[in-house]
Order: structure tokens, then sequence, then C-alpha cells
């Protein structure tokens, strides 16, 4: 059995939301800060994050947070390949380049490896030999454990797979995006772990929006997540409200449950702003949705 699924958590915890970028509007270092110290007691103990939130904002944030607790009681993830550019974002999986960004995240992260290391996005202009052959290198010198890949295809991850072990895939998967379960019979077929991320399409499965959000440009709801405008906006709140139809308890909670429910799922990636939001999204795994709950959200929402 993959060694990673054995410990891999439930829950993870999302840091994009918590790393200063404008994406996510307003930030709070010391609020941030608390939600980390509050993990261990929320029964959290994984970390997923990216060299890119907030352009290295969310891996110094938790590089602060490690200085003041054992690194080891985390397993912690980050992801290369994304850099800043002038007018967008590059991709850049090139040997050299992760060689200093790999350096780079450490130092932000205060600590000498990573549990999983991902590729966040293919990189179209470097081979993908290359960029593994690089990775099962930072694996050998004890700097990652796991190799990771993010928002890959299928025909991506089964050409990985013959150029070295991938442990990990993470793609995003909600009760409103169902589409990578297309992924799962892949998942099974070479025991990978599956981390999902999205899983409240960027909160608008808590039920906090009942009008559509007037959001800046840079908003990462405005753009990634496509859940706030027009007819998506109208299919987003008939989802809410079934969530709220099956379950007394919360929909953000109904929905995290959601993505629990399938086995090819290892983890599910949730963000939280407040130490309340923490501790409801961290109550998801308290109970579990009836089969019957379960194919009622697949069918409808």
């Amino acid at each position: 059995m993959n060694e990673l699924k054995k410990i891999l958590p439930k829950l993870v915890f999302g840091t994009w939301p918590i790393s200063g970028a404008r994406e996510w509007g307003g930030f709070d270092e010391s609020e941030a800060q608390k939600i980390l110290h509050a993990l261990l007691e929320n029964n959290i103990n994984c970390i997923d994050t990216a060299a890119i939130y907030g352009l290295g904002g969310a891996e110094t944030l938790l590089g602060k947070f490690f200085k003041s607790i054992q690194r080891k009681n985390f397993i912690l993830t980050s992801k290369c390949g994304l850099l800043p550019g002038q007018r967008a974002i590059k991709f850049d999986l090139r040997a050299k380049s992760l060689q200093t960004q790999l350096e780079d995240s450490l130092k932000r992260l205060n600590t000498d490896y990573l549990d999983i290391y991902f590729l966040h996005w293919p990189d179209k202009n470097t081979p993908l030999e290359e960029t593994l052959t690089q990775m099962e290198k930072f694996k050998k010198e004890g700097k990652i454990r796991f190799i990771g890949l993010s928002n890959f295809t299928e025909d991506l991850i089964r050409q990985a797979v013959k150029i070295t072990r991938i442990d990990c895939l993470q793609n995003e998967f909600s009760v409103l995006n169902q589409e990578n379960k297309k992924l799962f019979p892949l998942v099974k077929e070479l025991d990978l772990a599956f981390m999902a991320y999205g899983i409240l399409n960027g909160g608008i499965l808590s039920g906090k929006y009942k009008q559509p959000p007037n959001l800046a440009k840079t908003d990462v709801r405005n753009f990634f997540y496509h859940s706030y405008k027009g007819e998506n906006f109208i299919k987003a709140q008939k989802a809410v409200d079934y969530l709220k139809q099956i379950c007394s308890v919360s929909t953000a909670q109904t929905a995290i449950n959601f993505v629990l429910s399938f086995d090819e799922v290892t983890g599910a990636i949730f963000g939280a702003k407040t130490l309340k939001q923490l501790k409801e999204n961290a109550g998801a795994i308290s109970w579990k949705l009836t089969a019957e709950q379960k194919d009622f959200l697949c069918k409808n929402c």
C-alpha cells in the first residue's frame, strides 16, 4: 500500500487564504498565527502551501510558526513551478529552476525538508522527464519525502509514473465541481493518494452569500472559482439549499463530508480566516453522510 496514504489525515489545512495574497482580500497576520497554533488542538496535523501563495507570503508565515512549534508534529506540503511574471504567472519546471525554488521554499518555511512536494501545474515547455528526474534527486537527498502532481491530466499522470514513483495527486473536487471523479479509477489503479482542493468552491458552499458579491478583479472568486456570477451563482445557491435539506449541521461541514465520502479521496484541503471557521470545518469528520444522502448530492448538484 502507498505509504503516504497511511499517514495522511482526512483534513488538510490550506494556506492560500492567509498568505497575504491580493486574491483573497484582507489579511490579519496575528489572527492567522492564532489559527495555525490552534490546528493541533483541532486534530489537524497536515498543512498545504505553495511558493506562489502570496508570492512567498504563506511560506514565510509558516516559517515564523515553525520557530515556535516542533516541525515534526506536522505533515508539510508545498508546490513548485509557478513564478511571478510582469503580466502573468510563469510556468517553470526546469531542473535548474526547481533547485532554486526548493531552496527558497525551505528557507522561507524554516525547515530542511518537505513531506510532499507538488508540481503545481504542468509546464508544456519543459520535458516531464527532466522535471521528475530532478524531483527524484530531491527525494534521494532527503529534501522531500513524497512526490505529488497538482492539476495534472490522466495522460500526464500516466507519463509521470513511467518515469518515477508518484505518491499523490492534488486536484479540485467539490459537490459543485465533480469533474475530477473521472480520475478516481486511475487513483485506485495506481494506488495514489488524492488531496481534494476547492472543496467549498472558494467559500460559497458555506452559504454565506445570499447575493452575488461585489468582488475585486484580482479576487480569486472572480477568476479561479466560477460560481459567483450569473447562472453559476444560481446553481451554487441550489447546491447550498440541497446541503441544508439533507443535514442539520452547517452546509460547509456537509460539503466537506461529501468530498470525504469517496474512498478515493485521502484528504480534503480547507481554509479558514478565523478561529470560528477552523473549528466549524474541523467538525466535518465527526460524522458521516449516509449512502442515500451522498447519492442525492451526486445527482442533484
